[in-house]
């Protein structure tokens, strides 16, 4: 025997830094599938010689509501969930979110199934995993819609009724 060579290093620090990536993780984890909205992130610019840029990750209140596995909605473009009225203003979207960073609007999704679910969106411009994406949160606001409309209804009754009790009047 001639003689060995040990090197000795001490890991201490690095398991400490990839504990605390794994619970930075968990914690993502568990905000991004609590949330009681939808949250979408996909591609801000279309891939060369493609359409809209597909979906790269999204929660399971998204794809419940949309009525899509995760694998089937990442296979989708922010166009194909939305109503053709509402898919036809996704580019100037894109053009209001490039300008300002982010943008908040009405839309209609459409589900698997073709049944319609109005919503309202807050996207945002940032960086995921390197790259330009928009990050999208959205909210159902169909009780909110049937509860303009049942206002509306009663503000229309209740003019109808002054017109009505003006000309008994008259």
């Amino acid at each position: 025997f001639a003689g060995a060579t040990l090197f000795v290093t001490d890991i201490t620090g690095r398991r400490r830094m990839e504990e605390a990536l794994r619970q930075s993780e968990a914690r993502y984890r568990t905000l991004f599938e609590s949330a009681g909205d939808a949250i979408f992130i996909h591609d801000l610019f279309p891939p060369p010689g493609g359409d809209a840029g597909h979906f790269l990750a999204a929660n399971q209140v998204a794809c419940q509501r949309l009525g899509y596995s995760l694998q089937e909605l990442m296979a989708r473009t922010p166009a194909d969930i939305e109503a053709p009225e509402y898919a036809a203003q996704l580019a100037e979207r894109i053009d209001e979110l490039q300008r300002y960073g982010h943008h908040f609007y009405e839309t209609v999704h459409v589900r698997s199934d073709g049944a319609t679910i109005p919503t309202e969106l807050s996207s945002r411009v940032m960086d995921y995993e390197g790259r330009a994406a928009v990050l999208v949160i959205a909210r159902d606001i169909t009780e909110r819609k049937q509860v303009e409309q049942v206002l509306l209804r009663t503000e229309r009754l209740s003019a109808m009724g002054h017109l009505a009790a003006a000309l008994a009047h008259e």
